[in-house]
């Protein structure tokens, strides 16, 4: 599984969060060991002031989980300091209300690019989803086109055509 998500702050290049995570609906069940692996695909310097803050930092991830529980790239990323952009359970609301009047985001800012696997014969299999016009408008706004386009072709992956869709 591979994930694009756009976050508050600006994360380190590469980051391997750790952290045990709780059963949402069962707290008094043990924690659960869980690992996400972040890349930062870029940043931006936002030339406006959000909360007590005079500029705004945002960063492009690639999310990488290598476990699997519930709300864990939000979780990890929230307790990291770094809330996703949109996330109206961990995040912060006034980042989320500028996205929704700057650029008409009114959606979580986490978007499932790639699903890999091999089949029963053993086969590679995989598929790619492309982003809505929020993911977009945010893309071009920050001028992160170039770099994703740059680290996706690092990474041997090509944007599906439109005949795969």
């Amino acid at each position: 599984k591979l994930y694009l998500a756009v976050c508050r702050g600006w994360t380190p290049e590469f980051l391997r969060i750790e952290k045990s995570l709780r059963v949402l609906d069962a707290p008094d069940k043990e924690a659960q060991s869980a690992v996400t692996e972040l890349e930062r695909i870029a940043s931006v310097l936002w030339p406006v002031a959000i909360e007590t803050y005079p500029e705004s930092r945002f960063s492009l991830l690639a999310l990488n989980p290598k476990t699997g529980r519930r709300h864990q790239l939000r979780r990890h990323l929230a307790q990291s300091h770094h809330p996703l952009i949109g996330d109206t359970s961990y995040g912060r609301g006034a980042y989320n209300r500028y996205f929704r009047a700057a650029f008409a985001c009114q959606r979580l800012m986490l978007h499932h690019l790639a699903l890999s696997w091999k089949d029963a014969r053993g086969k590679h299999c995989s598929v790619q989803a492309p982003w809505d016009e929020a993911w977009e408008n945010v893309m071009q706004a920050f001028g992160w086109s170039g770099a994703f386009k740059l680290w996706q072709e690092s990474h041997g992956m090509n944007p599906p055509r439109a005949s795969e869709l």
